[in-house]
């Protein structure tokens, strides 16, 4: 079964609507958090006036980062988000020239995209969306950026049809895909995925929340219309088979990537994301140094991040098992988190031992993850830093989405602690990377639009193309001896220590 996307008109064929999603609500899932990623990037590039600035004659990307007083950086990752839906296109000389589609993004106009963009993300609209399962528990109406359940004035309108002729509806879904998050960060908070097991009447779903009626019915209609729920009668919902994986009792629950999303510092700094294309980093509010560091000190935000990082690998941990280890050989999981890829080796292949090198704070989650898996006699959680010290005796070596996380610089040095710790390793090793590898030239991707996810929470952390990853590892003393893809768009990429 496969969940039909909504109908375009002619134009751009945009991102969100090349193919089709199967009925995996994950794959919906990922598809409405990149997209809303996705909106960022488009924020940036209305409050830069890119399009304006690119209207006259083509510019380099430094030509048009001086003229956007922003950082060059930053500014061709936006570009490089962007590129699918063809707003502007690269030319001769390494310039970017403003297409006709991009002409939507110009002006200040009603109808215009970028009068869309920056109403939607007016900071009261924009805060609006994280107070919905509070606002509909509260009997209090929500405010989808449609205006079903009625706006004051000031209402966010659609551009004209002409305005949609031209565009397409992918654009404009990328703007409405923030209220599509909305939905379903009520769905998660309030838990509904469980209630709706059985078939349930809207009134008395509504009389339980103690919800405005209206409201849960947008709600609702929103998620059946994607296949995760169904109405098999009048005002009756009832959780389909691809919403199952939205419960929080699943070891690959999507839940904790919605909450993790609806975070309070997650939905701000998407807002920022304007302000941290200009600075070359991320526009942090006051008092927070990084968000690592508000992580540290906020700990139910930690403990759902690590909840988070451990569904989304899951699936991962799973097909990495299924591969080749030697018996009785160590695997060192570097930056491994709470432990759930070394988990899953050392469970599918007794013989093996392994050793997971995390912060301290992280290294005693991954102990109490590993006692309960009755792993802790088989591997050690050692408490260290990879920047400047790798354990040595691993056979296999892990980076689970990690170089992502830094720039060049830092990812270089990250990987020249692995290979000095192989070399002190009797007998051969090898590394095992796990990461997104990002298309080339406009072909959509989300790697690009949570791309601009890591330039706004992690600085310079980036996606990499095929070329620059392979590039990295190379420059680090490496060779690459296999890639294969992996679920949700990522690649595993094989190395082992160059050969003089």
């Amino acid at each position: 079964m496969t969940v039909p996307l909504p109908r375009r008109v002619r134009g751009v064929v945009p991102p969100r609507t090349v193919g089709r999603f199967t009925a995996d609500v994950r794959d919906y899932v990922q598809h409405v958090i990149s997209g809303v990623w996705e909106f960022g990037a488009l924020l940036a590039a209305a409050e830069l006036d890119i399009a304006d600035h690119l209207a006259h004659a083509p510019l380099t990307v430094a030509e048009l980062a001086d003229r956007c007083h922003a950082h060059p950086d930053s500014l061709r990752r936006v570009l490089r988000t962007l590129a699918p839906y063809r707003l502007a296109r690269p030319v001769a000389g390494e310039r970017w020239k403003l297409t006709a589609i991009g002409e939507v993004l110009r002006g200040d106009a009603e109808g215009t995209l970028r009068r869309a963009v920056m109403e939607r993300a007016d900071p009261e609209a924009w805060d609006d969306v994280r107070t919905w399962p509070t606002r509909i528990t509260a009997g209090r109406s929500i405010r989808p950026w449609t205006g079903r359940t009625g706006r004051n004035a000031g209402a966010l309108r659609p551009p004209s049809a002409a305005a949609l002729e031209t565009l397409g509806v992918g654009l404009w879904d990328t703007i409405k895909n923030v209220d599509d998050f909305g939905a379903l960060l009520v769905a998660a908070q309030l838990d509904l995925i469980a209630r709706l097991k059985q078939p349930t009447e809207l009134q008395e779903l509504a009389k339980e929340y103690d919800a405005d009626p209206e409201s849960l019915r947008w709600m609702l209609n929103r998620l059946n219309s994607y296949g995760l729920l169904s109405s098999p009668g009048r005002s009756v919902y009832a959780l389909r088979k691809a919403g199952e994986t939205l419960q929080r009792d699943r070891p690959d629950s999507t839940r904790p990537a919605v909450l993790m999303n609806g975070q309070e510092l997650w939905w701000d700094m998407l807002r920022r994301l304007p302000a941290t294309v200009r600075a070359g980093r991320p526009a942090l509010p006051d008092g927070i140094t990084s968000t690592y560091a508000w992580l540290d000190d906020n700990p139910e935000a930690l403990q759902l991040f690590h909840a988070f990082m451990a569904t989304r690998t899951h699936p991962i941990a799973r097909v990495l098992a299924d591969d080749a280890f030697p018996q009785g050989s160590t695997v060192v999981d570097v930056g491994g988190g709470q432990g759930t890829i070394i988990a899953a080796i050392l469970q599918a292949h007794p013989t093996c031992r392994g050793v997971l090198l995390e912060r301290p704070r992280v290294a005693e989650r991954a102990r109490s993850h590993l006692q309960e898996h009755g792993l802790l006699d088989r591997c050690t959680p050692q408490a260290g830093d990879f920047f400047t010290d790798v354990p040595a005796g691993g056979h296999t070596y892990v980076l689970g989405s990690v170089l992502h996380n830094w720039p060049d610089q830092q990812a270089q040095q990250i990987l020249a602690r692995v290979h000095d710790a192989m070399a002190r390793t009797p007998g051969p090793s090898r590394l095992l990377c796990i990461d997104m590898l990002l298309p080339v030239g406009d072909e959509p991707h989300p790697g690009l639009r949570l791309d601009m996810r890591m330039c706004s929470l992690f600085g310079e952390g980036q996606e990499r193309t095929k070329d620059e990853y392979d590039a990295l590892l190379t420059r680090a003393g490496f060779q690459i001896h296999r890639q294969a893809r992996l679920p949700h768009t990522l690649t595993l990429t094989e190395a082992v220590p160059a050969t003089a």
